[in-house]
């Protein structure tokens, strides 16, 4: 792409949040769910292990299944985390 092109862009860059944010980010949603909702306070607790268990899988899953051009589709975000909750 030429200079005269690339002008009319903007280029954003976020860096990946760490595992402690995302952990953050997914308690709180799920814990303020599970209040709303009237859930026990059993099912409350096992949220932050399910909230756990999804960031380490997430994590261990980046690391693991690194995009290559056979398998370009190997590109995961926040969005697939969500998804979960």
């Amino acid at each position: 792409m030429t200079p005269r092109f690339m002008r009319h862009f903007h280029v954003f860059n976020l860096p990946d949040p760490s595992e402690d944010a995302m952990r953050s980010i997914f308690d709180s949603i799920l814990r303020e769910f599970l209040i709303f909702h009237h859930f026990p306070e059993s099912v409350r607790k096992a949220g932050n292990m399910a909230v756990a268990a999804t960031v380490d899988l997430f994590t261990q899953i980046t690391n693991n299944l690194l995009p290559i051009p056979a398998k370009f589709h190997y590109t995961f975000n926040l969005r697939d985390v969500a998804k979960v909750f």
